[in-house]
Order: C-alpha cells, then sequence, then structure tokens
C-alpha cells in the first residue's frame, strides 16, 4: 500500500496546534480542487488521481491560502464518483455531454486496513473493516459496508489520525484486528462529498478495545435519488462533473434539446427530463458549469417512451402525446396514449409509432396528421441508422418502413434478451 505525506503548515510534530488542524483540515479535504493541481494518475485495478500542491513562500501564505479555498459542493456527486459508482433510469448524450438521471448510488466497498494502519508489528492477522451509514433498512438495520482481510506478515497496531471515507452519509469505521478492535465517528465535511474523523490530539489511534471477532454482516445502503441526476463528459461518462436534485418526482427518461441559436448560449447543452413531477428543460455549460434547472410543464410522465423528432422531442404526459420544443409543450395529436410504454420515429416515412403491452393496438401517426392502427401489438421500439425496429409481441423483430403484411421468414428473429452498455471511460 500507498502512503501520503502531508505538509500542515503552522502544525509541529509533537502535536500542538491541534486546534488549528481541527479548523484547516475540514477545509483542505473539500478544497482539493483548489488548493492542488492534478500531476498524473495512477491505473490498476482501480484508478487514482495524483495531486500536488505547491507550498507558498512563507507558512502564513500557506494557511492564508488554505483559508480562502473554496470549497467543493455536490453531496450526490461525493457519493457516486469513482471510486463509488452508481445506476440511473436513463440518460442521453449531447455532443461531448452525458446527462444520467434517475440516480441511485452503489457504495465503495469498506476501506482496506492497510490504508488506515499508521503503525503495526510483524506477524499473520485477520479481521474486518466496517463503514457505517446513517439510515436503516426496514428491519431497522443500519446500512453498511464491510471488507475482510487476511494479512501474512504484517498486524496493524494503530489507525491514521486523519481518516477520510468519500461519503458524506457515512457516519462511522470499526476496524477488528484478531480480537482487538476500535471504532470512530465520522463528520460529514463541509462540500457534502466525504466523511472524516481526526483525532484530537493528532497521534495514531490505538486498536485496543477487546471483544469479538466475527465479522459483522454487510448491508450496503439502498437510498435511490429518483430526481437526481449527474453531468458528465462523454470521453469519461462515469466521473460525474455536476449533480441536481428535482425538488420531487422520479426522472424517467432523458433526451437532448436542440441547442440555442443565441450567441450567448450558443455553446450550452440543452437536455429535457421527463419526470413523474413534470417536463423539465435542464441547460449545462462546459465540464457541467452553470447547470441549470426549469419545470416546463406539470404534466405527469411515467413511461420512459420519448422520441427525436424534426419538431422536438416527443414523449406521452398525463396519458396524452405531446411534443415539446424549445420551452413549449404541446398536445401533439388528439390521441389517448394511456397505457403506451413505446415511442419511435420512423425519419424514412415520417411517421411517429406509438405502442406498449396495455394498448388495444400500435397506433401511428403520420406527417400529415393522419392517425391510423396497426397489429401486432409493440413491446419496444428502437431507431437504428435512420430506420425504425420493432421488437412485436411474441419476441419478432421487424422494421416500420416495409408494406408487406407478413415479413419474410428470413427478417423474423426472436428476441429473448435486450440491454446496452457504454464503453470507454470507468465502468
Amino acid at each position: 500500500h500507498g502512503r501520503l505525506e502531508a505538509t500542515l503548515p503552522g502544525v509541529r510534530l509533537d502535536g500542538s496546534g491541534s486546534a488549528a488542524v481541527a479548523r484547516h483540515v475540514p477545509r483542505i479535504i473539500s478544497s482539493l480542487d483548489s488548493l492542488c493541481e492534478s500531476i498524473g494518475e495512477l491505473r490498476g485495478g482501480s484508478s487514482y488521481s495524483l495531486f500536488s500542491a505547491p507550498r507558498g513562500e512563507s507558512v502564513e501564505g500557506d494557511i492564508k491560502r488554505i483559508s480562502a479555498a473554496t470549497p467543493s459542493s455536490g453531496a450526490a456527486i461525493g457519493a457516486t464518483a469513482v471510486p463509488h459508482r452508481f445506476s440511473a433510469a436513463a440518460a442521453a448524450v449531447s455532443g461531448t455531454t452525458v446527462v444520467w438521471g434517475g440516480i441511485e448510488p452503489i457504495p465503495l466497498a469498506a476501506p482496506s486496513v492497510s490504508e488506515l494502519a499508521a503503525s503495526g508489528v510483524s506477524g499473520a492477522c485477520s479481521g474486518a473493516v466496517q463503514v457505517t451509514f446513517s439510515g436503516s433498512d426496514s428491519a431497522g438495520t443500519p446500512y453498511s459496508t464491510v471488507r475482510t482481510f487476511a494479512l501474512p506478515d504484517y498486524t496493524p497496531t494503530a489507525l491514521s489520525p486523519l481518516i477520510v471515507y468519500p461519503d458524506a452519509r457515512a457516519t462511522a469505521i470499526r476496524v477488528a484486528v484478531g480480537a482487538l478492535w476500535v471504532k470512530v465517528p465520522l463528520t460529514a465535511s463541509p462540500d457534502g462529498r466525504s466523511a472524516y474523523y481526526l483525532a484530537p490530539d493528532l497521534l495514531p489511534v490505538a486498536i485496543s478495545q477487546s471483544g469479538s471477532a466475527a465479522v459483522p454482516a454487510a448491508n450496503p445502503p439502498k437510498l435511490p435519488i429518483p430526481g437526481g441526476m449527474i453531468v458528465a463528459d462523454a470521453a469519461d461518462p462515469f466521473m460525474p462533473r455536476a449533480s441536481a436534485e428535482l425538488p420531487g418526482g422520479s426522472i424517467v427518461a432523458v433526451a437532448e434539446g436542440a441547442r440555442s441559436r443565441s450567441s450567448w448560449d450558443f455553446a450550452r447543452r440543452h437536455f429535457y427530463l421527463f419526470a413523474t413531477s413534470g417536463i423539465y428543460a435542464l441547460s449545462v455549460g462546459s465540464r457541467g458549469a452553470g447547470l441549470s434547472v426549469a419545470r416546463i410543464s406539470p404534466a405527469e410522465v411515467t413511461a420512459p417512451a420519448v422520441a427525436a423528432m424534426p419538431q422536438g422531442v416527443a414523449a406521452i404526459a398525463g396519458g396524452r402525446l405531446v411534443m415539446v420544443s424549445g420551452s413549449v409543450v404541446r398536445t401533439l395529436a388528439d390521441v389517448d396514449a394511456g397505457g403506451a410504454t413505446a415511442l419511435g420515429y420512423d425519419p424514412s416515412r415520417g411517421e411517429l409509432w406509438i405502442g406498449g403491452p396495455d394498448a388495444a393496438a400500435t397506433r401511428v401517426l403520420a406527417d400529415d396528421g393522419f392517425i391510423y392502427e396497426r397489429t401486432p401489438g409493440v413491446d419496444a421500439l428502437r431507431g437504428s441508422g435512420g430506420r425504425l425496429w420493432i421488437a412485436a409481441r411474441g419476441g419478432v423483430l421487424r422494421l416500420t418502413g416495409t408494406d408487406e403484411p407478413e415479413p419474410a421468414a428470413a427478417s423474423l428473429v426472436k428476441i429473448f434478451w435486450e440491454g446496452r452498455a457504454v464503453a470507454g471511460g470507468r465502468g
């Protein structure tokens, strides 16, 4: 394992100046982006960034720079950024920007004991590290993650006086080595991205409590953020740059919006968020800067069915077929879309297909406004290469652009599984 050596200006090795550390360390933890600059990256089983903070000309100058540092922001980022993971209900890409919606953080396992140990002795040992989070499941069991370990030639005897875990929801860390253990409380950092413990005397924390060596059962937190959204770069889609959360509702779909023609807004990317609390317009600048969200319709959206058309983005809201363009949401046609779960646009014919398992039949809206029905029903619609494919009932795949009542047998493909994966970046 590696070791990070840090210089705290104005603090002596004898432990004096602990009050200064208590003031500065939380700010340093929350302001690494502004205090440090990246000097490289280590890649292996995991990826780690290396940071360096150039020392000032004087201790007083360093202290002033720390005091003036600007904390980062975004608790959702802290709970989802590497080394954590996350799942999302929907996503869309516009240029170099990715927006994820309907977030559920997947927390990092408890840290390795080697990352926490400050001292130790020779000899084999085994044990476990447990991180406890705020909240509990329906049975009242607190949320936690656990990592077990077995070291062949090293036995930790004390933990570092400063421990940081990258999730502000963490409330304590317990380390058990053989029949000895120690538990330290964690405090949320000012930026909401992490939690930390700082020993009052700045000295290593001895692993000296005696007790059971039993490994506690893990109970990973399941704390979804249904109205949460994350903005990332397409080149690194799993590294959040900015985040926000709707005041209510769950995001079920995300779609790319048209770019603004205004000179001051041209460089920004635009998206639509479709949620159970309405339809929202999202605007974001480079690398997630200047994120803004505004509700443009209170109509409820429950199905992840959206389709991009030349006129805008079609969706099913409040049981009706609507078109979203700019900041305007209008009824596209007098079609009862209740029960529909799929939308797809066929550019070769100028047709919008509406379907779903609960729909009596598949309804088609032609570019001249004429509405007609087709059978069989549609389970899913997917556009590819300027053509629209139907996953029809019974697991049959077919194109919408055929006038044949039944396609040739060679074009029938049974569909047993459907999925999508993003290559590149971190995953």
